[in-house]
């Protein structure tokens, strides 16, 4: 099974001088840049080094990575699966879905 990446995390539309003048669908261009995927685990690394500091990530850094990736492939997880209408909000403290 092929992992999603999300997508690209910032896309731009097809540049019609690119694709030859087609658009939307049509067009075939790669979108370039990071991955939705890419974004989610930086954007967590960021948070874990504000929280455990530099010189702790730097020592660990393929154990921290690998567990931004999985709260990356996490949060993709959830945006694929969620149904239309649901939330996007997290649980409030003390509802039936907070951990305690």
């Amino acid at each position: 099974m092929t992992r999603s990446d999300g997508g690209p995390a910032f896309p731009r539309p097809c540049d019609p001088c690119s694709c030859n003048g087609v658009r939307g669908s049509e067009c075939n261009i790669a979108y370039d840049g990071m991955s939705l995927r890419d974004w989610f685990a930086g954007m967590a690394l960021q948070k874990l080094a504000g929280e455990i500091g530099w010189h702790t990530l730097r020592e660990h850094s393929s154990e921290l990575s690998e567990t931004c990736y999985h709260m990356a492939d996490a949060m993709i997880e959830r945006i694929n699966h969620q149904p239309p209408n649901e939330s996007t909000e997290a649980p409030a403290a003390g509802s039936e879905h907070a951990e305690g």
